[in-house]
């Protein structure tokens, strides 16, 4: 981008490889790849080289999910119990999870279960914000079994295929190797690649010349109905203070004053900002844009730095305070 020296912002994130591309008045307007898919191979990325969007996967998830509450398949606010029963032991609280909870992150699971956070509602669903992969997962197995269809293929058929995006999948491991990034770490070493099964929450993979055509399906609300495109980004709760995880705050968690979330989507406000971040072991990506500006971009890459390129980025196109960067910390 203009008056950006994105070699120099790379070396200062120790980020091995990356790319973005950027969305101005709803077209794309660049794509860009910069240093190594794989250092030690000295292969260099190119826009065609496929990266683990890690969480930017469940905006994705959500449009198909979004798609098919358009079609009258799916109730958002039905317990997903029905479709999904056995995922979460049954304790009353969890039977009563939905996929607008899931969606906006109120549905009071962790984010990913570990022996001091069982798998389990940890607070009654739809009473405050605490980010859940294991949320995305849970409706990704009620869905699975509404449409019969394993996540890839479901996505595919209502996302990737109508968007043209071809480089893009849920399954790492069905794509050809040379054509994905290594993951590495902050000193430049490779990483090993963690072949995931196909997972809602956290297991795209992705260019970023595909994810720029889903982001401009979502600065046109294409594929969905003027109603629901409107509650896609529509605030929700507010988010605290003190980043993603209030499983169990001490006192009352400090609420952030403009950040919220919708149905998928981190949003600023009222503003039609919305945005999203994704972080596995050697690979970040983070993705902002703009209802009203017809504006976005996406950031892929390999390294440790949380959020990539994206802080500088988003300052060079929408510059201006982003309660979203103040949220984040940044």
């Amino acid at each position: 981008m203009d008056g950006l020296d994105a070699s120099a912002l790379m070396a200062d994130a120790k980020l091995a490889g990356a790319s973005f591309a950027v969305i101005r008045g709803g077209e794309v307007d660049a794509i860009e790849a910069l240093g190594y898919a794989n250092l030690a191979t000295q292969t260099r990325a190119r826009t065609s080289t496929v990266f683990e969007a890690a969480s930017l996967g469940k905006p994705v998830f959500a449009y198909a999910v979004l798609k098919l509450a358009d079609a009258g398949l799916l109730d958002l606010d039905a317990p997903l119990h029905r479709l999904a029963s056995g995922f979460i032991d049954a304790d009353g609280c969890a039977e009563t999870v939905t996929a607008r909870h899931v969606l906006c992150h109120t549905s009071g699971l962790p984010n990913w279960r570990s022996a001091s956070r069982p798998l389990k509602c940890h607070f009654v669903p739809g009473s405050r914000f605490s980010y859940s992969g294991e949320g995305y997962v849970y409706l990704q197995r009620a869905v699975e079994s509404l449409t019969g269809e394993p996540l890839d293929a479901l996505v595919g058929r209502l996302v990737f295929g109508p968007l043209g995006m071809n480089r893009s999948s849920y399954d790492g491991a069905s794509l050809p190797r040379a054509d994905v990034a290594v993951p590495h770490d902050e000193t430049g070493k490779p990483m090993p690649k963690l072949w995931q099964k196909p997972n809602a929450a956290g297991s795209l993979h992705s260019t970023a010349e595909d994810y720029a055509r889903f982001l401009q399906a979502v600065l046109r609300a294409e594929g969905l109905s003027a109603k629901m495109a409107a509650k896609w980004l529509q605030p929700n709760l507010r988010v605290p203070i003190p980043f993603f995880a209030a499983l169990d705050p001490t006192g009352d968690s400090p609420l952030h004053p403009t950040v919220a979330w919708g149905l998928g989507w981190g949003v600023e406000g009222n503003s039609e900002v919305f945005f999203h971040w994704g972080s596995n072991p050697g690979f970040k990506s983070f993705v902002v844009g703009s209802i009203s500006d017809a504006s976005a971009l996406v950031v892929l890459s390999t390294g440790p730095a949380e959020l990539a390129l994206g802080p500088a980025l988003t300052a060079a196109l929408l510059p201006g305070p982003r309660p979203c960067m103040d949220w984040f910390g940044v």
